[in-house]
């Protein structure tokens, strides 16, 4: 079964990152299998729910930086979120195979 997800206009994409481990001082992860996609314009944070993959964060892009080595941070009007690889590998994971970006070209920031 093919899965999609709302998302919003972009121009770019800046990150695509799973498995991802994120902190931030205002949302509490439950695990270690998300899939953070940060764009021009938003910052995704999509889970696996038991109805198939949902958006379960998107809030507008601030500011963007950051690289493989130390993690990356996203700044959102209402809060900043810190994202690494996690260690898993996510196997299984039906946001393994997502693409909501098709077509859009994944870049660096200007």
């Amino acid at each position: 079964m093919a899965f999609t997800i709302d998302v919003e206009p972009a121009n770019e994409v800046w990150l695509d990152l799973f498995p991802a481990r994120i902190e931030s001082d205002s949302w509490e992860p439950k695990h270690e299998e998300y899939r953070v996609i940060v764009t021009d314009t938003y910052f995704y944070i999509i889970d696996d729910t038991i109805d198939g993959p949902k958006a379960i964060v998107t809030l507008p892009t601030v500011a963007f930086e950051g690289n493989n080595k130390i993690g990356y941070t996203v700044t959102t009007p209402d809060a900043a979120f810190y994202t690494t690889r996690a260690p898993n590998c996510g196997c299984g994971s039906r946001i393994r195979g997502l693409f909501p970006f098709a077509g859009v070209p994944q870049t660096r920031p200007r």
